[in-house]
């Protein structure tokens, strides 16, 4: 917490002026500094376990901040957060702070205010409305989007959706953030205070135990209190012993049901976080494996690198395929992006042959492969080779319905590059309503199906409907990416 140094009164020409001497913090806002550095998930989590920390510190000494958001967290430049501005801040203790609460004043910040902060009832507020702050604050940092989007809205307008839209869980917008981290995350967000963590310490807690794996608090509802909830519901419609015989069959499934499910998700995390780990380490060895003698005093280029890493990979892969089945794709994106399409092309053979084997012939990323296969096709102008590859993978009945949309959507940019915006903005007009309203769905298909339509309306001269697609793509793609990346600024142009 940032500390005041001195506080009194200084003598001006126009009377005495109260002022507060504070320790200056040499940092950026959190959302700078989400922004400045990309901050993985892990250093995400720590630094939301020192903010909890901090806020439970304000609250043992009998403070409650009210009004904690991003704008009021600096970030120093190791890391570390400073919690500022306790200018509406109010006492734990009931009498005081309802005797310096007005009924029904509303103070703090619209989208992290807490559910009983909004019903300005004083009385409600406690130590649980910060920690519904450091939700929203931890959902904001840990997704890029924050939990309740009010901008551009009236205030009344904004009062009304918030009264109105519950906060949608955070394993919805990533699925990296399934099972224990969302489950963290949406308990501090619940509605109801007495389901949320009851201090900021507890919250703390249970974001240490995502750090070290271990096993958190945070649980939804148990099989058996939803198959009491069910029972009681339909006490009238049946007979007591019916209703023992349902309930006890009715939570013994669930239970098994939803033990299995969470298993599987938590040994999926754990899974991918393993491959993560293992990519990030080889792809450092990699990088390190770069001969600086090689350019005899000059700067490698980007593609000698990779070409580096590619040899230094056939000879040494990795002893998991997996690991090395992400790293093919690693290279074939870092080929695509320097226009190096026969490179991408034959990493991309590899990592196909790499899904088979772990997957089998019928896997779903085997299939994928096909569709990115198309999709160096189109970037390298053989928009003719794609469209045959795509008509004959569309052809199949195998597929699902994310890798049929995919192949649609490449489709109809292969029609638009090869210049037949019409052809192309015939096949997305009805598209792209249903990939939008999928939630299997990935963002990057949005922005592709979106990118693709907005141009070829531009090419049509339908300039209303290509403007309205390209501001929608441009708003949304600076929230994620930021205002000054390269795709947002050729969405400007």
């Amino acid at each position: 917490i940032a500390r005041v140094l001195e506080a009194g009164l200084a003598d001006t020409p126009s009377g005495p002026v109260p002022y507060l001497a504070m320790e200056y913090v040499a940092g950026v806002t959190l959302g700078q500094w989400r922004e400045q550095t990309q901050p993985d998930r892990r250093a995400c989590l720590k630094l939301l376990a020192e903010l909890a920390d901090a806020v439970d510190a304000a609250h043992l000494k009998g403070v409650l901040h009210r009004d904690l958001k991003p704008d009021n967290i600096l970030v120093d430049g190791e890391g570390h957060p400073k919690i500022l501005d306790f200018g509406v801040a109010t006492a734990l203790d009931d009498e005081t702070r309802v005797a310096m609460t007005q009924s029904g004043q509303l103070i703090g910040t619209l989208a992290y205010m807490s559910p009983e902060q909004l019903s300005g009832d004083a009385a409600a507020i406690d130590a649980r409305s910060d920690v519904y702050a450091l939700g929203a604050i931890a959902y904001e940092l840990l997704s890029g989007r924050p939990v309740h989007q009010l901008q551009g809205q009236s205030l009344m307008a904004a009062l009304r959706s918030r009264e109105r839209i519950e906060a949608q869980p955070l394993a919805e917008l990533d699925p990296a953030m399934r099972g224990d981290t969302s489950a963290v995350v949406m308990k501090a967000l619940a509605t109801q205070p007495a389901q949320r963590y009851r201090s900021a310490a507890k919250l703390g807690e249970d974001l240490r135990h995502l750090l070290a794996g271990e096993t958190v608090s945070a649980r939804q509802p148990s099989a058996w209190e939803s198959a009491l909830r069910t029972v009681r519901r339909n006490a009238l419609a049946f007979g007591v012993s019916a209703i023992i015989g349902l309930s006890l069959l009715v939570a013994t499934w669930v239970s098994w049901h939803s033990a299995q499910a969470e298993a599987a998700a938590r040994a999926e995390a754990e899974a991918r976080t393993q491959v993560a780990e293992a990519v990030s380490e080889f792809v450092d060895q990699l990088l390190g494996s770069a001969d600086p003698n090689r350019g005899k005093g000059a700067d490698l280029s980007v593609r000698q690198l990779l070409d580096d890493a590619v040899q230094t990979l056939d000879r040494n892969p990795p002893k998991r395929l997996e690991v090395e089945l992400a790293v093919r794709e690693l290279l074939m994106r870092a080929y695509t992006n320097l226009g190096k399409f026969s490179a991408a092309e034959g990493q991309l053979d590899r990592a196909q042959a790499l899904s088979a084997q772990l997957y089998g012939d019928r896997a779903e990323s085997v299939r994928q492969a096909e569709v990115d296969r198309s999709s160096l096709w189109i970037s390298a102008g053989e928009t003719d080779a794609a469209v045959r590859a795509l008509d004959a993978l569309l052809a199949r009945t195998d597929l699902s319905d994310e890798v049929v949309r995919e192949a649609q959507v490449q489709r109809a940019r292969a029609q638009l590059v090869s210049g037949d915006p019409g052809a192309a903005a015939e096949a997305l007009s009805p598209l792209l309503p249903q990939i939008e309203a999928s939630p299997d769905s990935t963002r990057e298909l949005r922005w592709l199906a979106r990118q693709t339509l907005a141009i070829a309306e531009l090419q049509l001269g339908e300039f209303e409907r290509s403007q309205a697609l390209l501001e929608a793509l441009i708003d949304e793609r600076s929230q994620v990416l930021g205002a000054t990346h390269p795709n947002v600024l050729a969405n400007r142009s």
